[in-house]
């Protein structure tokens, strides 16, 4: 190394080395590296601080989310706001125009800061192993996550996990703790890593504690083996010999920073190689597809390559059907205490249920199902069904869908369904069929008026003409155990929303689709029964004038049909809300790799803290014929450790007329 009263002309161990060390040891650098540093310093700190300004205000949303959910604040003016820029297309713009003049600001900053003599030289290399500057970025990172885990999971995704503020707060904070680590294995670690032998005599006074005195009266030379063949790790000068065990505890901050720093890293490239998407489900519904978040389509379309078509949704690879979702509120407050959504896969042969719930995700091929939101659907519902087994006393309620399986805890799964004969309700268990009770049994229909050309005055009803220009047809529904009710049926296709005639808790609908003639010229009304979500058709008959009939089969067919109705029972609630659920999907390929970053940060941790660092000092003092040692412990100890006490029991019985210590 050579130097001339003003510069340095050499950089051994490289720029970030040679920079932290220049201070300490007072060489002065080259000039060209002081401007470096002083551009280079300056535009990053602009671009933190622009960066924490973002995060403090990702923050102070989740804040506002989190009075409002309290009751404590009613509108999220603050949170909308910000949400609404952000998803501007103009900030994103604007955005790349703010960053080029945070860093030229910053780096002019920084140069005219080292001009007038602000700035000391290696500032800004110093920093970059700063134990403050790692607590700032910690908690400023770790402030705007919290921040982000108040927000729903797609704000908190495009407002603070997947946006450039965040990236960069994880590289400066990844950056800060991997040159600290390297300082510090550079330094403290590997420096002093070997064993020493303290050749100072006065360390091995006697003054209690951990220092002994052993009469000795063999050959020094034996005492480096005794000691290896304990695990130590030897060294040796003259008549002092040191026995260093448990060196791997050195390593413990050095392998958990590096678990850490691998975590942040993954955390970076999760958001480039991972895809984020959402499923909107009603009760009832399946989705075989699900839709890319506006963060994960451009992934997808860089993925995607040339010529090859694009989209916006990709397959799930199976179904994915919403049995049920429950939702339930805190005491006295509208906010919901719990939302589960009770799904179905379907993958080939493969069926299974399982749930999904806030904190409690779904896994499956590779993709997480997290729940995310919900909503009530308006003008919407489905039907609560009552199952109750009388042997056992026991009774559960379950929503059910014309056509789809709904499982009933404990029972089994109900079915909601139709065939010639009816409605009915069909439970099963292991592929069996329990019972079947006709919910339509019994009900009868009758037409009581018919006018060609419908028409009302004043509440009276009459036909304006004798042409078919209105068709209307007045039946009555006879259902037991309710009471008849009068409706009237329009044949014209843009009437029919005004023909009034749910029946049954609305199972189905009665719908005029035209008139026919009998052999006696006789009119003669065809009608079709309807379900009522479904629009699917379940019957159809005619009808003539004051005449009634069975709106289903007869009684002795629905008896032969019907099983299991002497323990099982079944009944109609009414109707109650459908529900939609929005879930979001992950899929990450870093998960595995991130824990085993995980692993290995814990396992440093286990390392520092469990691995006990110890010297084991000798001093054969060939003038008073005794072995002088002393024990230490890096952590502080100060009792022997059941290896030190076996080594000074076998260093006493190798001399001649040992005694106790």
């Amino acid at each position: 190394m050579s130097m001339n009263a003003g510069e340095y002309d050499g950089m051994p161990g490289g720029i970030v080395e040679f920079a932290l060390e220049a201070n300490q040891r007072g060489i002065v650098r080259h000039k060209s590296l002081n401007w470096i540093e002083a551009l280079l310093g300056g535009a990053v700190t602009a671009l933190l601080v622009l960066a924490s300004v973002d995060a403090l205000l990702a923050l102070a949303g989740g804040g506002e989310i989190l009075l409002s959910k309290l009751g404590w604040i009613e509108q999220l003016s603050f949170f909308e706001q910000l949400r609404d820029r952000r998803l501007d297309e103009a900030y994103a713009q604007g955005l790349r125009v703010w960053m080029s003049l945070a860093l030229l600001a910053g780096g002019a900053a920084g140069a005219i800061a080292h001009a007038a003599g602000f700035m000391r030289p290696g500032w800004f290399f110093s920093s970059l192993a700063s134990l403050k500057a790692g607590v700032v970025l910690l908690i400023v990172s770790a402030a705007a996550a919290i921040g982000g885990t108040i927000y729903e999971m797609d704000d908190a995704l495009s407002l603070v996990f997947d946006t450039w503020w965040f990236r960069v707060l994880l590289l400066a904070l990844a950056l800060n703790i991997g040159v600290a680590t390297y300082v510090n294995l550079r330094r403290k670690v590997l420096p002093n890593l070997r064993p020493r032998a303290i050749c100072q005599p006065a360390y091995y006074a006697a003054e209690g504690g951990l220092s002994f005195e052993i009469p000795f009266r063999g050959a020094a030379d034996e005492l480096p083996d005794l000691l290896r063949r304990h695990g130590f790790w030897t060294a040796r000068e003259g008549a002092f010999i040191c026995g260093r065990k448990g060196v791997l505890q050195r390593f413990g901050s050095v392998v958990s920073h590096i678990g850490f720093i691998a975590v942040l890293i993954s955390s970076l490239l999760v958001g480039f190689v991972s895809r984020e998407g959402r499923i909107t489900l009603a009760e009832g519904e399946t989705a075989d597809e699900y839709e890319l978040l506006p963060g994960a389509r451009e992934q997808q379309r860089q993925e995607m390559q040339f010529g090859e078509a694009r989209s916006d949704v990709l397959p799930l690879g199976f179904q994915l059907r919403c049995l049920d979702f429950e939702l339930g509120f805190h005491p006295r407050t509208p906010m919901p205490s719990k939302f589960i959504s009770l799904v179905e896969i379907v993958d080939g042969d493969r069926r299974f249920i399982d749930s999904i719930e806030v904190n409690n995700s779904l896994k499956y091929k590779g993709l997480t199902f997290h729940q995310s939101r919900y909503w009530e659907i308006e003008g919407d519902s489905r039907l609560r069904l009552l199952a109750r087994d009388k042997d056992a006393d026991y009774e559960r309620e379950a929503d059910v869908d014309m056509g789809q399986p709904a499982p009933i805890a404990g029972l089994g799964t109900a079915l909601l369904d139709h065939d010639e004969l009816g409605i009915f309700v069909e439970l099963s268990a292991v592929g069996q069929t329990k019972a079947r009770q006709y919910l339509s049994h019994g009900a009868r229909i009758h037409a009581l008026q018919y006018f060609p050309d419908f028409g009302m005055k004043e509440g009276r009803f009459f036909s304006r003409s004798e042409e078919p220009n209105n068709p209307a047809l007045q039946i009555e529904l006879e259902d037991p155990g309710k009471e008849p009710r009068t409706i009237w049926l329009f044949q014209r296709e843009n009437l029919r929303a005004f023909s009034h005639g749910s029946f049954r808790d609305d199972l189905y609908t009665i719908v005029f689709v035209g008139i026919e003639s009998d052999a006696q010229n006789e009119p003669r009304f065809a009608l079709e029964a309807h379900g009522w979500r479904s629009g699917e058709l379940l019957n159809q008959f005619t009808l003539g004038l004051d005449e009634t009939r069975p709106l289903w089969g007869d009684d002795s067919a629905v008896a032969a049909r019907e099983m299991g109705l002497e323990r099982y029972e079944f009944e109609l609630q009414g109707r109650v809300p459908r529900y939609c659920t929005v879930l979001s999907i992950s899929r990450n390929p870093l998960l595995p790799w991130i824990y085993v970053c995980c692993g290995v940060m814990v396992a440093g941790l286990l390392m520092a803290f469990f691995i006990q660092l110890r010297d084991v000092q000798l001093w054969v003092d060939g003038e008073t014929g005794v072995i002088r040692a002393a024990v230490t412990y890096r952590n502080g100890r100060q009792d022997l450790t059941r290896d030190a006490q076996a080594l000074l029991k076998e260093l006493r019985q190798l001399s001649d007329g040992a005694k106790d210590q």
